[in-house]
């Protein structure tokens, strides 16, 4: 993986090529920033150049540098939150990172580097360590082989112990521009229905591009639309062909878009419409919810997120996905001077 390889990221790939350079450098990085934004790119790129044998690092073409890119590095290591229970759907997200893994990680603190000069470990989704895999980490962060660099990647430095953050650099994974998520669409050959629309609602995540600009994610976009008018005309008719034969993977991808629905309907009523995601919706987003008091736009995104959340452990997406639809049409009585449904726009 090379610097030039990763698409935006400017100040982030200066500050960690300059760290690498510097004849003092911290043992551990801390690297924060929302989901699918690159920040393993980044963390890919950091051990590159400091596992590197060429003059230029990361040089891409020395043993070092091959053996990286093809996932074959003796001292690169990544850990990442798995299955405590295997059958379950590979869709949700990973249980987390166990004491086990750690400890694995740990014993290849007693062997030297086999191929240059560090040994670099990866800790994917840091905020995922159970309490006895973190302070497994920090003891071995308090005393650190010089040899060893540690990469934490984070979605929140306030799901970490302090201790760990204290230990840490700490850089900023900042979300990339629209324009930056359709160059990388271009430049990965990618090709969506609607990538314009993809970019917009991805909040800056490339990844999460990918996963909203599908054919099927964009279908249930239109659902999630459907959903949230049906529930504030208080319609269930509307949505129960959907919601009774929902999956668990189609409910978190619909209860998503609710979210991201919610927070745009919040920015064209509140604040004047800077930073709409779905712009190709943003004349229906507005109509729909009309007349809204602060405190009901704070209390729907609030349950949808604990539906969401829930949606991620439970195994009943119906029950979930209906408990939503009646809070927000309960809601919705008391909430705004009237409402709309989304069939009469």
């Amino acid at each position: 993986m090379l610097w030039e390889d990763i698409i935006g990221h400017n100040e982030e790939k200066f500050f960690l090529q300059k760290l690498s350079k510097a004849k003092r450098k911290p043992h551990a990085f801390l690297l924060v920033g929302p989901a699918g934004v690159g920040k393993i790119l980044l963390a890919q790129a950091f051990a590159a150049t400091l596992m590197c044998g060429g003059r230029e690092a990361p040089c891409g073409v020395c043993p070092s540098c091959r053996h990286l890119e093809k996932g074959s590095h003796p001292d690169y290591f990544v850990l990442r939150p798995e299955l405590k229970d295997p059958q379950k759907d590979p869709l949700e997200f990973r249980d987390g990172i166990y004491i086990n893994q750690v400890r694995g990680l740990l014993r290849e603190a007693a062997f030297a580097p086999k191929m240059g000069k560090k040994r670099v470990a990866v800790i994917d989704g840091a905020h995922l360590m159970t309490p006895e895999a973190a302070n497994s980490l920090l003891k071995f962060l308090e005393e650190p082989p010089p040899e060893w660099v540690f990469v934490l990647l984070s979605t929140s430095a306030e799901a970490l112990l302090p201790t760990i953050v204290s230990r840490t650099a700490r850089i900023n994974a900042r979300p990339l521009t629209t324009e930056e998520i359709l160059l990388y669409l271009k430049e990965k050959s990618v090709k969506l229905p609607n990538p314009n629309v993809a970019a917009g609602v991805a909040a800056g995540s490339p990844g999460l591009a990918l996963r909203y600009g599908g054919e099927e994610a964009d279908k249930n976009r239109e659902r999630a639309l459907d959903f949230i008018g049906a529930a504030l005309a208080d319609d269930y008719l509307r949505i129960a062909p959907l919601v009774e034969k929902i999956k668990k993977e189609e409910a978190v991808l619909l209860c998503e878009f609710v979210a991201l629905f919610l927070r745009d309907a919040w920015r064209v009523n509140f604040t004047g419409g800077a930073g709409v995601w779905n712009t190709d919706k943003r004349e229906e987003i507005g109509r729909l919810f009309s007349g809204f008091d602060l405190s009901v736009f704070k209390a729907f995104l609030r349950y949808t997120e604990e539906t969401l959340a829930a949606l991620k452990k439970s195994a009943n997406p119906q029950l979930l996905m209906e408990g939503l639809y009646i809070y927000i049409a309960d809601k919705r009585q008391g909430g705004f001077c009237g409402y709309g449904s989304r069939s009469a726009l």
